[in-house]
């Protein structure tokens, strides 16, 4: 039976790790009117121009979505794993260096039945950029979709799938989702250490001189 969506309900949920179970929606309105809900719930203005940048990407993830697959996820075909209860690890403050001297603090909060997180960069302890996005599910939570708003308003897309019950994959896109740009890997080598392998193609044609870089993020607090 799925959890009433009241506030005590959806507190219930994530308190005693429930399975989502999807609306029978059509998927695509169903992701339509999260996306839509999410960016009021972020104050975005959105005005005639950005509404079009906006607008364009969104739809043409909302169709890619239906026919979203990566052939390296076969390894996982032998058996369904829960997205939406996997995602659970993810929840509280994780850091991780990016550069030198600079770390990033990313945050995974949930939201209603999906996600919203928030990163920030910083150098020597002075934030100096913050992202904030959300997290959400395909019909039947058979994939992953990470959203990023940046400061300048663009949005960064990866829809990933956990391909093991500790490793998730993520596709990362261009801004109007019609580009393969990198694979993102991502495996909790404990329940508080993840190692993130980026795999970075860009916007060249082959995959043979990808550029690859790795790094690990600390569970600094749970939520």
């Amino acid at each position: 039976m799925t959890t009433p969506r009241t506030k005590e309900g959806l507190i219930n949920r994530h308190a005693k790790v429930k399975k989502y179970q999807n609306p029978t929606d059509n998927t695509n309105n169903m992701l339509l009117k999260q996306l839509i809900a999410l960016m009021v719930t972020y104050h975005i203005n959105l005005k005639s121009t950005i509404m079009r940048e906006i607008t364009r990407p969104m739809l043409a993830l909302l169709l890619f979505t239906n026919c979203f697959s990566v052939s390296t996820y076969g390894q996982s075909s032998q058996r369904n794993l829960d997205q939406w209860e996997l995602m659970r690890q993810f929840i509280g403050s994780w850091q991780g260096e990016t550069g030198k001297d600079t770390t990033a603090i990313w945050e995974v909060i949930p939201y209603e039945e999906g996600y919203e997180h928030i990163i920030k960069y910083q150098t020597k302890g002075d934030t100096y950029k913050v992202e904030k996005g959300f997290i959400g599910f395909t019909s039947e939570d058979q994939s992953v979709i990470l959203i990023i708003l940046r400061p300048n308003g663009m949005l960064h897309t990866f829809l990933g799938k956990f391909v093991s019950d500790k490793k998730i994959i993520w596709e990362r896109y261009n801004y109007n989702h019609t580009i393969l740009l990198a694979y993102v890997e991502m495996i909790f080598e404990t329940p508080d250490n993840i190692k993130e392998i980026i795999k970075w193609k860009g916007y060249t044609e082959s995959w043979d001189e990808v550029k690859v870089q790795e790094r690990i993020y600390t569970r600094i607090k749970k939520t």
